[in-house]
């Protein structure tokens, strides 16, 4: 016997003498069940995804037992191709499982039995002539010995099976499905829909406004902030104008106080000019002793006086002192509004998020929420079906995917309508994966297994979501 070699194979085959007609040619098949068949080929017209009707052959050693069904190409290659049968009756799976049974009984010579057998009863042979505990005991022996000898073969047979499963040349999965051709768009924040843009199956391009969200409590942050913002603007402007109209206050007074200073000192100084010239006229008299040298020496002594009296008047330094404190406030308010406005831009930033924009175009195909509901962020608002072919992702143990590279071929078979599409491997792991697909590709595939996504070059009329099997040609 042989176990099963091929990835759509769901049961052990074994290679016992049977043939096959499929458009009136007969074929030699290399190992059969009662799933299904393969056949070899010689550059025949059989077509992958086909039913054809086929009759089925038993050969027996005087005649043959065969049936008719109808039997689906799943596959095909340069010399053999695969088939399933579509159904069978329970008569003929008898006839199948008897078959084999006699086989490996070696009753295949016996035509009585055959007949037997064809017509699906469990009657023994009957002999007429007794046979001595002897050649019951060879005879018994000898079944052993076949039987142990069947054994060793099956053992043989899965291990060389199991040789050829590790070394063969494309790995296939059963669990795989179609994504990439829908876009879902989800709420970036939570809050109140104010508008909603979409109606079902309009045209959307990139950018153009899908909804708007309203959240009260951040529009009245907002609102808040910028009251304070236009409070502290007025507020700063008052101190500067108070800080401006204190100094002017102290600059007039310092001009004041100057030009008193500067008329003092120019009294003085005419004061000083006029001793002095008393002084000399003092002098003339003195030579004509009119006057006495007491006179003239008090007089200098006054000169002298006002002379020092001038130099210890000096102009006063501007104090600007009493302003410091003001210039404080204004700088302490400046800071406060700075926060403020930074407070303002990280609000409109989150406010950023309340308008939902379309990444793609593509046209709507379902609208999940409405004006005026409230929703919560990654809240599922709208699908759009966006014009590509779309992928498949295909899971694969951590060892078939080792055997994968980016660029590698692949079958996509798609059971709903019996189709196989050409692929081309795009993304391992990761990579694979889309966060934005309902169907949660992250979750479903962050297990052991690992996510391989294969971009479909041959069609784009299949859904997301739509059922998969994916075989890859490993180089």
């Amino acid at each position: 016997m042989n176990i099963e070699q091929n990835y759509l194979r769901r049961s052990y085959r074994i290679n016992l003498p049977a043939k096959v007609s499929i458009n009136k040619n007969s074929y030699h098949i290399k190992d059969w069940s009662f799933l299904g068949f393969r056949i070899e080929l010689n550059n025949d017209d059989i077509k992958t995804n086909e039913t054809y009707s086929i009759s089925f052959e038993l050969p027996f050693v005087n005649f043959n037992m065969s049936f008719t069904a109808k039997a689906i190409c799943k596959w095909k290659r340069e010399n053999e191709a695969g088939f399933e049968f579509e159904e069978l009756s329970d008569d003929i799976k008898l006839l199948m499982k008897e078959y084999v049974e006699a086989f490996v009984e070696g009753r295949l010579q016996e035509e009585n039995g055959l007949l037997k057998i064809a017509n699906g009863l469990e009657i023994p042979i009957s002999t007429d002539i007794p046979i001595s505990e002897e050649e019951e005991q060879f005879l018994n022996k000898k079944l052993m010995r076949n039987i142990f000898i069947v054994f060793i073969f099956i053992i043989i047979a899965a291990a060389i099976g199991y040789i050829i499963y590790l070394n063969r040349h494309s790995v296939y999965s059963e669990e795989a499905f179609i994504s990439g051709k829908t876009f879902y768009i989800k709420s970036t924040a939570q809050g109140k829909i104010q508008n909603l843009n979409i109606s079902l199956l309009h045209k959307i391009y990139k950018n153009d406004l899908i909804a708007t969200i309203s959240d009260k409590e951040i529009d009245k942050q907002i609102n808040n902030i910028k009251e304070n913002i236009f409070n502290t603007k007025k507020s700063v402007n008052n101190l500067k104008n108070l800080l401006s109209q204190q100094k002017k206050d102290i600059d007039k007074k310092y001009f004041q106080k100057i030009k008193k200073i500067k008329l003092l000192k120019n009294n003085i100084k005419i004061l000083i000019k006029n001793k002095e010239n008393l002084l000399n006229q003092l002098k003339k008299q003195y030579k004509l002793g009119i006057v006495h040298i007491t006179d003239i020496q008090k007089l200098k002594n006054d000169i002298i006086n006002l002379k020092n009296q001038l130099k210890l008047i000096n102009y006063p330094i501007k104090d600007y002192s009493s302003l410091i404190q003001l210039k404080n406030m204004i700088l302490n308010q400046k800071k406060y509004l700075l926060s403020l406005n930074e407070n303002l831009s990280n609000l409109k930033l989150q406010k950023k998020y309340f308008y939902i924009y379309s990444p793609v175009n593509g046209k709507i195909v379902n609208i999940y929420t409405k004006k005026g509901e409230f929703i919560n962020k990654n809240t599922l608002i709208a699908s759009i079906e966006i014009d590509t072919k779309g992928y498949a992702i295909a899971r694969y143990t951590f060892k078939d995917a080792t055997k994968i590279s980016i660029g590698d071929k692949a079958d996509i078979y798609i059971p709903a309508n019996g189709k196989t599409y050409k692929g081309s491997v795009s993304a391992i792991g990761k990579n694979a994966i889309r966060s934005n697909s309902i169907f949660n590709e992250s979750n479903i595939y962050s297990q052991k297994d690992v996510p391989v996504k294969i971009k479909i070059l041959n069609n784009n009329h299949l859904s997301d979501g739509i059922f998969a099997q994916v075989e890859i040609d490993i180089k």
